[in-house]
C-alpha cells in the first residue's frame, strides 16, 4: 500500500493528469458540482466510478484519471509565495530523519508548506504533525495547501514563537526552516524524544557554523552538514548530454540527533 498521498479515510478524490500539458488536479468525487482551480465546474459524480488509466474528456481536452497523488504531484498543486524547500533537499530531510508512517514530527517554519506537505504524506493517516508559525498568512495558505490535497487532518499549527514554548518530549524528529535556529534548540530538546533526530535548514555557512557550535556545547550528535545540487540530463535522439542549467544552492542541511538530557550533560563540551 502506498503512504505517500495516500488519502485520509473517506476523502474520495480523483487524480486528473492533463494529455496538453501534464498538469495535474486533484478533485473530491464526493458532494455536488465543485470548482477546480485551473479547470472551472466538474460535476464530481462522473469521475467517481472511472478507473485507473480512463480518459475524462472535459471542455475539449483529455485527462487521463488516476486514484492517487504521489508527492510530486502534490507540491506541483501546491500555491507558493516564500521561497520553499524544494524535492532535492525534501528526499535526503525525510531519508536521513527516518519518517515513517505513524511518526510524530514536529516542524518549525512553514512558509509556503512543501516541507509540510511532504512531512503529512510520509507520516501516514496515523502519524502527526505540528507545525510552529509566527505568520497567519503562511498559515492560512499552508492550511489551504493541506485541505486540497486531502492531508489538513494530519497537521496542526501553534501560531507564535516555537523558541518561547515547550515540547512533550516525544516526537520522533524535528524540521526547523527559521533564520535563528540555536535559538529553537531549547524547544527542540523539550520536544525530542531520546534518539530522536532533527534538521536545520539555513541559507548561509555563518548560520551553519554558529548553529554547530551551539549543538556541540549542548551534547547534540552531529550527523553531519550538506547541500544537494540538482542537474538534469538532456536526452536527445542522438545523444545526452548534462543541462546547461542547474539547480544549485537553496540551503545548507545541519542534521543532529538529541540522545536525551543525560548524554547530553556528558557530552556537552564547554566554549
Amino acid at each position: 500500500m502506498s503512504i505517500i498521498g495516500k488519502p485520509m479515510h473517506g476523502d474520495n478524490r480523483k487524480l486528473l493528469v492533463s494529455l496538453k500539458d501534464f498538469k495535474t488536479h486533484l478533485v473530491a468525487t464526493t458532494g455536488e458540482h465543485v470548482k477546480v482551480a485551473g479547470l472551472g465546474i466538474i460535476d464530481p459524480q462522473q469521475l467517481a466510478n472511472l478507473a485507473d488509466g480512463a480518459i475524462f474528456e472535459f471542455c475539449g481536452e483529455g485527462y487521463v484519471v488516476l486514484s492517487e497523488a504521489n508527492l510530486t504531484d502534490i507540491l506541483a498543486m501546491a500555491e507558493r509565495r516564500a521561497q520553499i524547500i524544494t524535492l532535492k533537499d525534501i528526499g535526503p530531510i525525510v531519508a536521513r530523519l527516518g519518517i515513517f508512517p505513524g511518526a510524530k514530527v514536529v516542524e518549525i517554519g512553514a512558509g509556503s508548506g512543501y516541507m509540510t506537505l511532504a512531512l503529512a504524506s510520509f507520516v501516514g493517516i496515523e502519524g502527526r504533525v505540528m507545525t510552529h508559525e509566527i505568520e497567519p498568512k503562511s498559515i492560512e495558505l499552508v492550511g489551504k495547501n493541506l485541505e486540497r490535497v486531502g492531508l489538513s487532518g494530519r497537521v496542526s499549527f501553534v501560531e507564535g514563537d516555537a523558541a518561547k514554548s515547550r515540547g512533550g518530549a516525544d516526537s520522533d524528529a524535528l524540521v526547523a526552516d527559521v533564520p535563528n535556529p540555536w535559538d529553537m534548540l531549547d524547544f527542540a530538546e523539550s520536544s525530542l524524544r531520546p534518539g530522536g533526530r532533527a534538521v536545520f535548514y539555513t541559507p548561509s555557512t555563518n548560520q551553519v557554523e554558529r548553529l554547530v557550535r551551539q549543538l556541540r556545547i549542548r551534547g547534540w550528535v552531529q550527523d553531519v552538514s550538506i547541500e544537494t545540487l540538482e542537474r538534469q540530463m538532456v536526452v536527445g535522439d542522438m545523444g545526452i548530454r548534462p543541462s546547461f542549467d542547474m539547480l544549485g544552492h537553496t540551503g545548507y542541511m545541519t542534521f543532529a540527533r538529541w540522545l536525551g538530557r543525560a548524554a547530553a550533560e556528558r557530552l556537552a563540551k564547554k566554549p
